[in-house]
């Protein structure tokens, strides 16, 4: 799994103006319009964080952002290709449904742990995400016992197990950014400025 690295880049547009003259003088034109250039910031000012916000946010963003570090570190661990046998194949799938569940379970726990705060949208955004990272902890976690429970070697049970750990990746794959529920409310975003588990 990697982390999706979002850049913004500002695309300006230059336009040149040329002229040109004969050797005889040309009839009189109509003089070319006037041109305004009307100025625009390039950022617009953000209003004032509120702490309490800030203090939530850093919380909510270290969660989310925690679970994309720890994945890119256990992944690391492991050999970029491998042949394994099927019952290694089976002890493979099991290590990482555990990984998978754990880390999603860590999720569960800081959003759980982050300080009440009076705004709708910090709610809002907690369930969402704690009901998506919940189902993710509980699916790998059953998909694991049933795979501990199987014969060594398991086929079947290693392919149902494969198809699990897709699915779950794919299911918290909408929620690996933090901010994305609060699209371009200035306020949270003036408050993500200075969480500095949001950078």
């Amino acid at each position: 799994m990697k982390r999706i690295l979002l850049a913004f880049t500002a695309v300006g547009a230059c336009v040149a103006l040329a002229g040109c003259t004969g050797d005889t003088p040309a009839a009189p034109t109509a003089p070319a319009p006037a041109v305004t250039v009307t100025s625009s910031p390039t950022a617009l000012a953000l209003p004032v964080a509120d702490p309490q916000l800030v203090t939530w946010l850093d919380g909510f963003c270290g969660a989310v952002n925690g679970y994309l570090q720890r994945s890119n570190a256990y992944m690391t661990t492991k050999p970029a290709t491998q042949t394994l046998s099927m019952g290694e194949a089976q002890l493979d799938a099991s290590k990482d449904l555990r990984q998978v569940a754990d880390n999603a379970g860590k999720v569960v726990d800081e959003i759980n742990a982050l300080p009440s705060v009076s705004d709708p949208q910090t709610e809002t955004a907690k369930k969402s995400y704690l009901d998506k990272f919940t189902a993710a902890r509980d699916k790998a976690t059953q998909a694991k016992a049933k795979l501990d429970a199987a014969k060594r070697g398991n086929v079947k049970a290693v392919t149902e197990a494969g198809d699990v750990l897709t699915a779950v990746q794919k299911d918290v794959s909408d929620f690996y950014d933090p901010l994305k529920p609060f699209g371009a409310d200035g306020t949270y975003l003036a408050a993500a400025a200075t969480a500095p588990k949001c950078k």
